[in-house]
């Protein structure tokens, strides 16, 4: 009998179910799982009458035909997001979205949910269950450029992060209006190889308004060029002149030099008396004339050396122009302020350090914009620099876009790397090669990688593991109808059994 047969491709149907709902079931704890789902489609049947069409003397008739029985039309993994449960591990990861991570599994590249990671002996992010390499890519010198095929994810470059020369550093605070003696201020730079190098800065008041700033090397660790001046065309004075540290001569300015009718030379700054040499009208040829800084009559601000000819006579009124004079330092400048305390202007350029320890030369360039000049006592400080000491890897993390930010030994962070997502067009259609891993199958289409956050794979839940999909209340619902379906099946059997033996027994 036909029916035997079609009996029993409902039982081996029903049989298939159960094994896909005794798989499900034992994944219900399985990191990234997708829950699995059993659909049938009937065979072909068997026609024992075929329809025909209506006609004028008649009405159509439907075809007659037996179903021969059931088969299985599809096994298609569920591919709903799961529930995330925070794990606290740091190289763990969960997927918030459609994508899989991308794993390098030999020669092969194969697709994952299970976010379970781990750093091998080698130092490379690896899938903890597996060993096969977690895709992305690395940084260089802390810039991630997140495209081309991804490679191999090593924390090994990482776990240094080399010194850095201090470029740019800079002040906040206030400096004292009125101020009657130089405030100082100690700050840390770093060279190539990492040395610290204290530098202080000294801040002197010159006139109401007006500051010079000096940076020196108290502790030694190296040497900072000292001023240079040149004289303008015409000028009386030849040669280059010494300008001594602690000269209120800010480097970076130009300065007019004068005599006054009192017979001394004078050094403005705009409009504003920054030094001065008493008696030196009428110096001669080849004397030396020396400028003295205003606020601090004792400290020599510049020394200059008289040309060919003798300086001219004190004017009878008004000054008497003996051309400029301008200033460049490595180390010094200026900072004009504004009558309501705020900076409207600095100079002096970058401060040029030789390091003793033989590291490369450095050139640090200060910020004031952030400086005041108020009545209030003097807290200017440094607010930040952007050298560092070579630190070691202590700690990362990962974030939502993917990418491993290491913690270093020296309170700096720094990006590391870039995992890589993949999407499928058909995400049914991958092939699955136990292990929490698939493949590209022929329906899935191509893989598209991207870096987490764009081109829609999702996002990564750091610390955090995606769980199974697998419901266990509508699994045993399952088991109830496919047991349901097999019982029904087999009394199908019997059913035949019985007639059989009904039909033995009359030819008997």
């Amino acid at each position: 009998m036909a029916a035997i047969d079609t009996v029993v491709t409902g039982m081996d149907s029903a049989s298939q179910w159960l094994n896909v709902i005794a798989n499900n079931l034992a994944n219900l704890n399985t990191v990234g799982y997708k829950a699995r789902k059993i659909t049938f489609e009937d065979i072909l049947s068997q026609t024992l009458q075929g329809g025909t069409a209506p006609s004028g003397a008649s009405g159509g008739r439907n075809p007659v035909q037996v179903g021969l029985g059931v088969q299985v039309g599809a096994v298609m993994p569920q591919f709903t997001q799961g529930s995330i449960e925070e794990t606290g591990v740091p190289t763990d990861v969960a997927i918030q979205g459609p994508g899989f991570l991308v794993l390098q599994r030999g020669a092969s590249m194969v697709f994952s949910r299970d976010g379970a990671l781990a750093v091998d002996a080698a130092g490379n992010l690896v899938q903890a269950s597996t060993g096969a390499s977690v895709m992305g890519w690395l940084a260089a010198s802390g810039v991630i450029t997140p495209s081309g095929t991804p490679s191999p994810i090593s924390l090994n470059a990482g776990r240094v992060l080399p010194p850095v020369a201090t470029s740019t550093a800079s002040l906040v605070g206030n400096l004292q209006a009125g101020s009657t003696s130089s405030q100082t201020l100690l700050v840390t730079f770093y060279d190539a190889l990492g040395t610290p190098i204290t530098t202080q800065f000294t801040f002197t008041e010159v006139a109401p308004g007006l500051w010079t700033w000096a940076a020196t090397l108290p502790s030694g660790g190296g040497t900072i060029p000292g001023a240079t001046g040149t004289y303008s065309a015409g000028s009386p004075f030849a040669g280059t002149p010494t300008i001594p540290a602690g000269s209120n001569l800010g480097g970076g300015a130009t300065y007019q030099i004068v005599l006054d009718p009192t017979g001394a030379a004078e050094i403005l700054d705009g409009a504003t008396v920054v030094a001065r040499a008493p008696g030196a009208a009428g110096a001669a040829a080849g004397s030396t004339v020396t400028f003295y800084n205003v606020q601090t009559p004792t400290q020599v601000a510049m020394v200059a050396t008289v040309g060919p000819a003798p300086l001219p006579p004190a004017p009878a009124s008004g000054t008497t122009s003996l051309g400029s004079v301008t200033v460049t330092s490595g180390g010094t400048g200026m900072l004009t302020f504004g009558s309501t305390g705020t900076l409207v202007s600095q100079t002096g350029g970058s401060i040029s350090i030789t390091p003793a320890d033989g590291s490369a030369p450095m050139a640090v360039a200060p910020d004031f914009s952030r400086v005041t000049q108020y009545a209030s006592p003097t807290s200017v400080a440094l607010a930040a620099q952007n050298g560092s000491p070579a630190g070691a890897l202590v700690a990362f993390s990962v974030g939502a876009d993917g990418i491993i930010t290491g913690s270093y030994s020296n309170g700096l962070q720094q990006p590391i790397a870039q995992i890589a997502l993949a999407t499928f067009a058909n995400p049914q259609g991958l092939v699955a090669l136990g292990e929490n891993q698939w493949q590209v199958g022929p329906n899935s289409g191509a893989p598209q990688i991207a870096p987490p956050s764009s081109s829609g794979g999702g996002t990564l839940a750091g610390g955090a593991l995606e769980q199974s999909t697998v419901d266990m209340s509508e699994q045993l619902t399952e088991v109830i109808q496919a047991q349901s379906a097999f019982q029904a099946q087999a009394k199908v059997i019997t059913a035949i059994q019985a007639l059989n033996q009904s039909a033995i027994q009359m030819v008997a």
